[in-house]
């Protein structure tokens, strides 16, 4: 990568950061708004790419959204690809999402035992994230979740948001057993064959990704103009003692994708321009099924019944009135 590309790089994390900054500080301003979408706290990390702490009402670990990769791309209308004269449109980022549980918290023990093991380790402080510093010394896949992605236009009209994750997040141990120890010192075999791992990957990815749309909904005075649901099969992690893992295919797990289309500028009148955005991001979730990829659910509107994992309060959420108070909470 030349330095100009490195420099247009910068630019483009730059840009992201912005957008999610600019909507957590806004959002953060409003004391109500927190409190009636469930988030609590936030703190911006330092580091090569951004990312947010970030502390909810209904747990009592912390979220750690991390981005890992931004890039331009060409905006793609019903199906044909623009002509090689136009400008890129879309900026697509994508996020990992990382859960650190509370040991006081059931789900703590579903964790893997030496992600519990850095959890109760001096690595992390008294709110329940790492020290400064200590962040990059933790393995990459440790307390990952789920992934987020973020996708907007050069102009910063319109973003998709979209959430995937798998429903049960398992790894089992192949290749003989293995013997640990915890930081008492305690002995403990683990025949092969054993669940190591069984987080509820997309239970915690959906519970922050809800809040996070609330929050673009509530602060942008927007609302879903589409969204999709769709599952497919997932995979079965077999873990070597060695650490080296195995993905297989399993029915019983699924994988999660929900999609969806917001405008970030508030109030605006619909152009040509944006028309056109909305039209191309309406054709990019019309899409058919991939062969292993079930549809669940396609809306353009507030659902008029129960849909799991489908909130209705994304719809209303911009017309929310509540009072205000203009404190910072760090």
């Amino acid at each position: 990568m030349t330095e100009k590309q490195k420099e247009l790089h910068r630019n483009d994390i730059g840009l992201v950061q912005r957008i999610l900054d600019d909507m957590f500080i806004l959002l953060f301003f409003d004391e109500h708004a927190c409190d009636r979408i469930g988030f609590t706290k936030i703190s911006p990390v330092i580091g090569k790419m951004p990312g947010w702490y970030l502390w909810t009402k209904d747990r009592e670990g912390a979220y750690y959204l991390q981005l890992v990769d931004t890039e331009p791309t060409e905006a793609k209308s019903e199906g044909k690809r623009p002509s090689p004269n136009e400008r890129p449109v879309w900026f697509v980022s994508d996020f990992i999402l990382r859960y650190y549980p509370s040991p006081k918290e059931p789900l703590f023990e579903e964790y893997a035992f030496v992600e519990r093991q850095v959890r109760i380790s001096p690595c992390f402080d008294h709110t329940g994230i790492p020290f400064f510093g200590k962040q990059d010394a933790i393995h990459k896949s440790f307390f990952v979740v789920g992934t987020l992605h973020l996708a907007f236009d050069r102009d910063l009209n319109f973003a998709r948001l979209g959430v995937s994750s798998q429903d049960r997040w398992i790894e089992i141990l192949k290749g003989g057993p293995i013997v640990k120890t915890d930081y008492r010192r305690t002995i403990e075999v683990i025949p092969e064959g054993s669940v190591i791992r069984n987080v509820a990957g997309w239970e915690l990815s959906w519970c922050f990704f809800d809040k996070l749309l609330l929050s673009f909904c509530y602060v942008h005075k927007c609302c879903p103009i589409a969204l999709r649901l769709s599952r497919s099969p997932g995979v079965i992690y077999h873990i070597d003692p060695d650490g080296v893992a195995t993905e297989v295919q399993d029915d019983t797990i699924h994988e999660w994708i929900l999609g969806t289309g917001i405008f970030l500028q508030s109030g605006q009148e619909l152009s040509n321009s944006m028309t056109s955005l909305r039209k191309i991001f309406i054709a990019s979730l019309q899409y058919p099924p991939q062969d292993d990829e079930f549809l669940v659910d396609y809306l353009e509107s507030p659902p008029e019944s129960e849909h799991p994992w489908i909130d209705p309060a994304w719809w209303s959420a911009s017309s929310w009135v509540l009072p205000s108070r203009l404190e910072m909470m760090h």
